[in-house]
C-alpha cells in the first residue's frame, strides 16, 4: 500500500521496498513495481518480470529499463515478443519498422531505448496501410 501511496515522496520508495526480500515477490507487488516510477534495484525487477503478462512487462521496461545492460536488453525484447522482438538483433546496424500504438508508453520505451545506447533514432511513419516507427537498431 505504501509503494502506491501518491502522498509518500517517491525518493522514499526504494527503502521501503528494501523492508521486503525480492524472494517474497507476489504479482501485486510485481504489478506495483511496473506501474510505478521510482528507483528499483536491479533484483526486484528482475523478479516482477517472471509475475507479469506482456503488457505489465512493458510498463515495467518503460519504467525500469535503466537498470538493465544493452546486452541484456536484447533478451528482454525478445522475451517481450510482438513487434518489440524486431528489435531483439543487435548485431548489425539497421532499420526496422515496427506496427506499434503511437502512444506516450511506446514512445518514452524507444526514448528509454535510445538513451541506452540500443537504438540510435527512431520517427513515427505514417503511409496510407498503416502507422508505425522506424527504428535504426545500433550494432553492438
Amino acid at each position: 500500500m505504501l509503494l502506491n501511496d501518491t502522498t509518500i515522496d517517491k525518493h522514499f520508495k526504494p527503502e521501503i521496498l528494501k523492508k521486503i526480500s525480492a524472494g517474497i515477490m507476489t504479482k501485486k507487488l510485481a504489478q506495483t513495481i511496473a506501474s510505478n516510477q521510482f528507483d528499483v534495484d536491479k533484483v526486484y525487477v528482475e523478479r516482477a518480470w517472471k509475475f507479469l503478462d506482456n503488457t505489465e512487462r512493458h510498463m515495467l521496461l518503460v519504467y525500469h529499463l535503466q537498470v538493465y545492460s544493452v546486452a541484456e536488453i536484447s533478451r528482454l525484447l525478445m522475451e517481450l515478443g510482438g513487434e518489440w522482438s524486431k528489435l531483439s538483433d543487435n548485431k548489425s546496424r539497421h532499420k526496422e519498422e515496427i506496427s506499434i500504438d503511437v502512444n506516450g508508453h511506446n514512445e518514452r520505451l524507444l526514448l528509454q531505448l535510445q538513451k541506452k545506447g540500443f537504438i540510435t533514432s527512431y520517427q513515427e511513419k505514417n503511409d496510407r496501410k498503416k502507422r508505425c516507427f522506424e527504428v535504426w537498431v545500433k550494432q553492438q
